[in-house]
């Protein structure tokens, strides 16, 4: 019981630490492609290597490398 009451709070800090939001903390933010030196390109191409923690605006597009 007492296990499941320390997870509780611990819980309860992570979701008050950003001044009374409700958003958790995040470790890694994503980053929009541009700001990593990446292209936006459609999903379906075959010739790009994926950046890890990137994004682009347009959701049918992923960010590849320059």
């Amino acid at each position: 019981m007492r296990l499941a009451y320390l997870l509780l709070l611990l819980v309860a800090v992570l979701f008050q630490a950003g001044g009374g939001s409700a958003k958790p903390i995040m470790f890694f933010e994503m980053q929009a492609c541009w700001s990593h030196s990446g292209v936006c390109r459609d999903k379906s191409e075959r010739n790009c290597k994926p950046m890890a923690w990137t994004y682009c605006e347009n959701r049918n597009q992923k960010c590849c490398e320059y």
